[in-house]
C-alpha cells in the first residue's frame, strides 16, 4: 500500500511538470463588437465540421471564420433565434448545435443552418420562467432534453414535445424562487440526466418517464449528498465523476457503478476559485481547463486511466473573467470572457530559430554563416569566430584573429577546400581549419600598398579565389594554378568601371560577372573584362546598383535598384513585385540559392522561385525574428537542405525539404442570397433559380485562423469568353445583378497574399433559367403553331380562291344568264320587227330614232355585261331605254322612275342587269287583258341600304303564275338566277342583299291587285 502511494504521488510530481505550456494574454489575439462580434459577453464556444468557431454571447449567437464574424440575431424573419441572450450552447452529433435562451431552445444544422425551435408550451404568466433555457442535450435516441428554471422537457428528434417534468407552475409565480434546471448529461446508457436544484433526474428514453437517478445508478445512494449539493461536478470518463469537493478541498473521482472515491488534493482553494460560473473543458489528451467564479483559469491534468488527478498552481489570464474556455481542431486555444473574445496565436513557425549567448552575456551581432555538416561557423561583429554545435546550439569554440586589436568583425566566410575555410575581417583574409580548428592569416589588410579590407569572396569553378574589399574597381585574385594573388583594377581592364563591388557570379562558360554600380564581364579566355553594362535595356529608371548572381544552369541574375529582378543571360526575363523592396538598410544580400532568391525587404524575407517566379514573404508570423537581420549573406546547407541566416544573435533557418507552407484553408460559398427572396446556405455545387431570381448576393468563406489577414480573394465566370479573374481583396462576397438566362460556372479563389500555400479554388454552378417565352420547347411549340397556322392559312387562302373562283365563275354564270335573259331572240326580234314595220310604213324618223335607241341599249347591255358595278345613273338610263323599246312592242302600260332626293345617282353602285327582269315579267305577265298597267319604279335610302321598289298593278304574283304556269316557270328561271345571282354577291363582297316578292293583294287589301318587288342592296359609294 504505501508503495503504491509514492508511485501515485511520484508519478503526480511527474505531472506536475507537464503543464509547460504557458497561456499569456500577449500570446492571443483579441476580438470584441468592433470587430463584429455581436456581444462581448461570451457564453458558449464549439466547432463546427467546416473549422467555424460558434460563439454564443448574451447578445446573439455568431460564427466565425478567423476574418469574418457572421451574426446570428432575434428578428421577425424566418430561423430566427428564439432570442438574443443566449445561456449556454453545445455542439451535438450530427452537425447540430443547441443553444439555450431565455426564450426558449433551438437546434441549428451547422451544414444548412436550418433550425428546430424546442418551444415549451405555457401559460403567458409562466412563459418567462418555464422557457427561461438553461441547457440542452440529446439522448442516445436522438431526443432533445432542455433544462430550464420549472423543470425538465422532452423533445423528439422532430422538435415535438413528448415528456414534460413541471417542477413549478403557474401558482408558484410570485411565491417559489424558480431556479430548478441545470447541467444535462448523457449517462452510458445514453439516457440524459438532470442536475436540479434538488437533487438529480433521469429521462428513460425507452419507458419515457423521468424518474429519480438513484433507480437506474443505485450506487449514487452513497454519494447523492455530494451531488445534490451545489458543488461543482462533471463526467470525465463514461462511468466517473469528477467533484469539486469544496468542503475537503479535493478533487474527487466517483465511479457510479460502485461509489467508491478517490480524492487528490487540489492546488488552489477551491472556496474561492470554483462557483457555478466554472464550466471545465477538455482541452486535448488529459489536460482540463477550469473557469474561475471571478477571474481567470485553472488547468487540470486528469488521466482516467490511472485515476489519478494534478492541478498546477498557475493561474493563468488572471485579470480577466472567463466564462469559457474551449480548444479547437488545432489546438489552438480559445477563451470566452466578458469583454470579447481571445484567440491563442499559433504561428507556424515554418522558420526556426535559436539565441546563441556567451558566458558574459555580451550583446553581439552575427555577421556571417557557413554550416558543414554538425557545425555552425558564425562570424561576429566584435568576436570574431563562434563554431557552434548545431545540435544543441552551444559554442564550442570561439576564435579571434590579430589578438589585442577590436578589428575583429567578420564580414565573410568562404569554403576553399574540404578542410580549410577562409575569413573576410576586418583584419585582412584569415583562414579556419574546420577539423581542428586552428586558424591564420593569409593576407593582412596592412600588407599591400593602400589598406585593403577584405569584404566579398567568391570561388570560380577553376577554384581561383575573388575578392573584393574596400577599394573602388579592385579585385584581388587568387589563382589557384600560380597559387598566387594578382590585382585586377580599372588601370589594368578599362572596362572594370563597377565602383564598389558587392558580388560576383559565373555563367555556363566559365565568364565571371562582377556587380556594383554597374555590372563587369571578365572572360577568361582574353585575360580581360570584354563588357560593362551601365544600364539595363529593361529597367525603368536610371538608378544605379546591382547584385550578380548566378543559378543551377549557370545564366547570370541580378537584382535592380528599386525595379525588381532581372535575367541577363538565357532567355532576358525582368521580374516586378511588391515583395521585392529591398531594405537597403539591411546588410544581407539578395542570394541564389537552389534556384530561389532570398531577399530582405522591409516586410520580412522573399524567396523568389526562379523556376515558376512565385515569391513567398516569411514574416514575423512565420517565425521570423523581431530583430534586424545582420548577416551579409544567405547560406544553404545540405544536410538538411536549409537556408540559414541571423538577426544579431539569433540563428535562423528555414527548411526546403519539408514544405515550408502551412496547409492551405478550404474554400467554400457560404451563403448564396436571392435578393428580396430566400437564402441558400452552404449551396451544392449547383443551383437553379428562375429568371426572376437573377440579383444574387454570393458569399465565401475560407476557415483560417493562422494568417486570415494574408487571404485574399477573387472570381470569375470559368465558362465564359472572358474569363479573367476579378480581384475582390478581403471582401468575401460579390453581388451580381441582372442575370441573363443562362449557365455560369462561377470560380471563386482564395489565395495567399505572400504565397505561402497554393490557391484553393471552388466551383459553383448557376443555371438562371429563361422565362418560359424563351425556352425551346416554347419557341419549338411556337414554331409548330406557327408552322400549322401559316399551313392552315395557306390552306384557307387556297380555298379561299377557289371559293372566290367558284363564286366568280358561279357570278360570271349569273351574269351570263342575265345578259343571255336581256340578249332574248324574242326581243330583239321583235324589236327589230317593230322598226321593220316603221320603215315599211314610211315612218322613217321614228324607225331611225328607235333604231338609235336600240343600239344604244344594245351596247349598255353588253357593256354592263363586263362589269361587276355600275352606277345608278347608269342603272336608271338602261331601264329607261330597254322600257322605251319594250312600249314599242306593246303599248297596254305605263312607267314611272323615281329616285330620293338624298341619293347622289352618281356615286351609288350596284351590279347590273338585276332590276330589268322584274320589269319584264311584269310587261309580259302582269297586264291584265284590255287594261292598261302602271308600273313604278323607285330607288330610295333606308338605314343604309338602298332600296329599288318595282310595282305595277297588274294581275299579281300568285294569278299570274296560276294562269300561265309554263311562261311563269320560263320566267322564274330568270327570278331564280337573280336570287342566286344576289346569294353570290353577297358571299364574295359579304353584302346583305335580299329581293322579296309579293301580292299586292296581301299587303293592302284584297280589292288591291298588282306585284311589288323589293330589292335591298348595300349603300356601295365605290366602284368594285
Amino acid at each position: 500500500m504505501h508503495v503504491r502511494i509514492i508511485l501515485i504521488l511520484i508519478q503526480l510530481a511527474i505531472q506536475g511538470y507537464s503543464f509547460g505550456q504557458l497561456y499569456e494574454e500577449k500570446d492571443f489575439k483579441h476580438f470584441t463588437n468592433t470587430d463584429g462580434l455581436s456581444g462581448q459577453h461570451i457564453t458558449g464556444l464549439t466547432q463546427d465540421a467546416y473549422g467555424n468557431i460558434w460563439i454564443s454571447t448574451l447578445r446573439g449567437l455568431n460564427r466565425f471564420d478567423g476574418s469574418t464574424f457572421k451574426q446570428f440575431l432575434h428578428t421577425s424573419g424566418k430561423n430566427s433565434i428564439p432570442d438574443n441572450a443566449v445561456f449556454s450552447m453545445k455542439l451535438l452529433p450530427k452537425n447540430e448545435l443547441a443553444i439555450a435562451t431565455d426564450d426558449g431552445a433551438q437546434i441549428i444544422n451547422t451544414l444548412t443552418l436550418k433550425t428546430k425551435d424546442l418551444d415549451i408550451p405555457s401559460p403567458d404568466a409562466l412563459r418567462y420562467w418555464s422557457n427561461a433555457c438553461k441547457y440542452v442535450s440529446v439522448d442516445r435516441g436522438g431526443n432533445y432534453g432542455v433544462s430550464t428554471k420549472t423543470g425538465f422537457y422532452i423533445f423528439s428528434s422532430s422538435g415535438s414535445l413528448k415528456k414534460r417534468y413541471d417542477r413549478y407552475t403557474e401558482k408558484d409565480i410570485g411565491i417559489s424562487w424558480m431556479m430548478f434546471g441545470s447541467t444535462i448529461f448523457q449517462l452510458p446508457d445514453g439516457n440524459l440526466m438532470q442536475k436540479t436544484s434538488e437533487g438529480l433526474l433521469v429521462h428513460d428514453r425507452v419507458k419515457n418517464i423521468i424518474a429519480d437517478v438513484a433507480n437506474y445508478y443505485p450506487a449514487i445512494k452513497k454519494i447523492t449528498p455530494q451531488l445534490n449539493s451545489q458543488q461543482l461536478f462533471l463526467f470525465v470518463s463514461a462511468y466517473d465523476i469528477l467533484l469539486f469537493n469544496m468542503e475537503k478541498n479535493s478533487f474527487d473521482m466517483i465511479d457510479i457503478r460502485n461509489g467508491n472515491i478517490r480524492s487528490f488534493p487540489a492546488c488552489f482553494t477551491l472556496q474561492n476559485e470554483i462557483g457555478w460560473q466554472s464550466n471545465p473543458v477538455l482541452l486535448g489528451k488529459n489536460t482540463w481547463a477550469v473557469n474561475c467564479r471571478n477571474k481567470g483559469f485553472f488547468l487540470l491534468h486528469i488521466d482516467t486511466l490511472t485515476k489519478t488527478i494534478s492541478c498546477s498552481p498557475e493561474k493563468y489570464f488572471s485579470d480577466r473573467a472567463c466564462n469559457i474556455l474551449f480548444s479547437d481542431n488545432q489546438n489552438r486555444l480559445w477563451v470566452g470572457t466578458n469583454s470579447g473574445l481571445y484567440m491563442q496565436n499559433r504561428p507556424s513557425q515554418i522558420i526556426q530559430t535559436s539565441s546563441i549567448e556567451t558566458s558574459d552575456k555580451d550583446l553581439f551581432s552575427i555577421s556571417s554563416l557557413y554550416v558543414l555538416k554538425n557545425k555552425i561557423f558564425a562570424g561576429t561583429d566584435k568576436h570574431g569566430v563562434f563554431i557552434i554545435d548545431k545540435k544543441t546550439d552551444k559554442i564550442i569554440k570561439n576564435i579571434r584573429f590579430f589578438s589585442g586589436t577590436n578589428l575583429t568583425g567578420v564580414v565573410s566566410l568562404l569554403l576553399v577546400h574540404p578542410d580549410t575555410l577562409w575569413v573576410a575581417a576586418y583584419p585582412g583574409l584569415c583562414w579556419i581549419n574546420t577539423k581542428n580548428f586552428t586558424s591564420g592569416i593569409v593576407m593582412a589588410y596592412n600588407l599591400l600598398e593602400k589598406p585593403f579590407k577584405p569584404a566579398v569572396l567568391f570561388r570560380d569553378k577553376k577554384k581561383n579565389i575573388w575578392i573584393a574589399g574596400n577599394q573602388l574597381n579592385k579585385i584581388i585574385f587568387y589563382n589557384e594554378v600560380r597559387k598566387q594573388f594578382e590585382i585586377l583594377n580599372s588601370t589594368n581592364n578599362n572596362l572594370l568601371k563597377v565602383n564598389s563591388i558587392n558580388s560576383f557570379a559565373e555563367d555556363n562558360r566559365g565568364r565571371i560577372w562582377v556587380g556594383g554600380d554597374a555590372i563587369a564581364r571578365f572572360d577568361p579566355e582574353l585575360q580581360k573584362f570584354d563588357t560593362l553594362i551601365e544600364h539595363l535595356s529593361t529597367q525603368k529608371s536610371r538608378k544605379k546598383g546591382y547584385t550578380v548572381m548566378n543559378d543551377s544552369h549557370g545564366d547570370i541574375w541580378t537584382t535592380v535598384n528599386e525595379d525588381g529582378m532581372a535575367r541577363l543571360t538565357g532567355k532576358i526575363t525582368h521580374i516586378r513585385s511588391d515583395f521585392f523592396l529591398f531594405d537597403q538598410s539591411l546588410a544581407v544580400s539578395p542570394t541564389l540559392l537552389q534556384d530561389k532568391i532570398f531577399i530582405g525587404t522591409f516586410n520580412g524575407i522573399s524567396c523568389l522561385n526562379i523556376t515558376d517566379f512565385k515569391t513567398v514573404l516569411f514574416t514575423k508570423d512565420d517565425g521570423l525574428p523581431d530583430r534586424k537581420l545582420t548577416t551579409t549573406h544567405f547560406v544553404y546547407d545540405s544536410s538538411e537542405n536549409s537556408i540559414w541566416f541571423a538577426c544579431e544573435n539569433k540563428i535562423a533557418k528555414i527548411n526546403l525539404s519539408s514544405t515550408p507552407y502551412s496547409k492551405p484553408p478550404v474554400l467554400r460559398f457560404s451563403e448564396l442570397q436571392i435578393i428580396n427572396d430566400t437564402i441558400i446556405h452552404y449551396p451544392s455545387t449547383s443551383v437553379s433559380l428562375k429568371y426572376d431570381q437573377n440579383n444574387i448576393n454570393i458569399a465565401f468563406n475560407a476557415v483560417n485562423f493562422n494568417d486570415a489577414e494574408n487571404m485574399r480573394f477573387a472570381y470569375r465566370f470559368k465558362n465564359r469568353k472572358d474569363s479573367t479573374w476579378i480581384e475582390t481583396g478581403t471582401q468575401q462576397n460579390i453581388l451580381l445583378t441582372n442575370i441573363a438566362p443562362g449557365n455560369y460556372i462561377l470560380e471563386a479563389k482564395v489565395y495567399s497574399f505572400d504565397n505561402k500555400w497554393n490557391p484553393q479554388t471552388k466551383e459553383l454552378e448557376i443555371i438562371v433559367s429563361p422565362p418560359f417565352w424563351r425556352t425551346t420547347w416554347f419557341y419549338t411549340v411556337i414554331a409548330i403553331l406557327l408552322v400549322t397556322f401559316i399551313y392552315i392559312l395557306h390552306r384557307y387562302r387556297i380555298n379561299q380562291i377557289r371559293q372566290k373562283n367558284d363564286l366568280d365563275r358561279a357570278l360570271a354564270q349569273t351574269e351570263m344568264k342575265a345578259l343571255h335573259s336581256q340578249m332574248n331572240p324574242h326581243f330583239i326580234f321583235n324589236c327589230l320587227n317593230s322598226i321593220r314595220e316603221m320603215i315599211l310604213n314610211n315612218d322613217n324618223r321614228q324607225a331611225s330614232h328607235y333604231l338609235s335607241k336600240f343600239a344604244q341599249l344594245i351596247r349598255t347591255t353588253l357593256e354592263n355585261s363586263t362589269r361587276h358595278f355600275i352606277n345608278l345613273k347608269n342603272t336608271i338610263d338602261y331601264l329607261k331605254r330597254y322600257l322605251e323599246m319594250e312600249q314599242i312592242r306593246k303599248d297596254n302600260f305605263t312607267y314611272s322612275i323615281e329616285v330620293s332626293e338624298e341619293l347622289e345617282p352618281d356615286e351609288i353602285f350596284l351590279p347590273p342587269m338585276l332590276i330589268q327582269p322584274f320589269i319584264e315579267n311584269a310587261i309580259w305577265h302582269g297586264v291584265a287583258a284590255q287594261k292598261q298597267m302602271q308600273i313604278t319604279i323607285s330607288f330610295f335610302k333606308k338605314n343604309d341600304e338602298l332600296i329599288c321598289i318595282v310595282e305595277d298593278d297588274g294581275i299579281g304574283i300568285e294569278t299570274s303564275v296560276k294562269k300561265k304556269e309554263n311562261d311563269i316557270n320560263r320566267s322564274s328561271l330568270g327570278i331564280q338566277n337573280i336570287r342566286q345571282r344576289i346569294q353570290l354577291l353577297n358571299e364574295k363582297y359579304n353584302f346583305n342583299s335580299k329581293v322579296t316578292i309579293e301580292d299586292k293583294s296581301t299587303l293592302y287589301s284584297q280589292k288591291d291587285t298588282g306585284t311589288r318587288v323589293t330589292i335591298y342592296l348595300p349603300v356601295k359609294n365605290t366602284y368594285i
